[in-house]
């Protein structure tokens, strides 16, 4: 899963893939693995070469069995990066990878207090 934001005055596409390709596999297989991620360089490189407008024409007229695209909208911004970082996360759910993508929270407490309170450390 990706979104795709194209400026149109550059013809510059704004990319963002999903962060956890294991989890989008029925069974871990490290061949689906890496035509995901060959995918995604695929995506980025075709974007430089051809620009945003070519590359949208090129996918809707060469993947209509392997991708699914669905219309464009229209959107108004000023910075494309935030814009596709909200879409991102309004349209592709997303997993928590412990130590990836998110951290444990431990509270200071029982660090600044004094030895031997005996006090548990645990998450928050």
């Amino acid at each position: 899963m990706a979104v795709l934001l194209q400026d149109p005055d550059s013809d510059r596409l704004y990319l963002r893939f999903h962060r956890d390709w294991e989890s989008l596999l029925v069974e871990e297989d490290e061949d689906d693995l890496d035509v995901f991620r060959a995918l995604a360089e695929d995506l980025e490189r075709k974007t430089a070469e051809m620009g945003g407008e070519r590359l949208f024409e090129y996918l809707e007229s060469t993947s209509s069995a392997t991708l699914q695209i669905t219309d464009g909208e229209p959107v108004i911004t000023e910075d494309f990066q935030r814009a596709v970082d909200r879409f991102y996360r309004q349209h592709v759910e997303s997993s928590v990878l412990k130590f990836r993508t998110h951290l444990p929270r431990y509270s200071l407490q029982v660090a600044a207090g004094p030895f031997l309170e005996n006090r548990e450390v645990g998450e928050i």
